[in-house]
């Protein structure tokens, strides 16, 4: 989701309470795993889409096992730099 500005390490918060609806960025598990990803309706159909111009990962069409937890209202991204290890000498 990097090109939604969501990275690694990303503190998201996510609202239980709101219905997913097809452009929301949602929690969900397909088939017992958990994904971030960009909720999407298809010829009524929905769809998982990632935002990585970088990769290319597939599009999910889930099946029947698909929980959606929560839509992601914000998230929070750190801009400090990581310390980094020292060499051992």
């Amino acid at each position: 989701m990097r090109d939604a500005g969501i990275v690694d390490g990303s503190v998201l918060v996510v609202d239980a309470s709101r219905p997913p609806e097809s452009g929301h960025i949602v929690v969900a598990s397909i088939d017992g795993k958990y994904v971030v990803k960009r909720l999407k309706k298809v010829r009524g159909q929905f769809e998982l889409h990632s935002e990585n111009v970088l990769v290319a990962y597939p599009v999910l069409r889930p099946s029947s096992d698909l929980q959606i937890f929560g839509v992601v209202t914000s998230h929070i991204v750190e801009h400090l730099k990581k310390p980094t290890r020292k060499a051992k000498q």
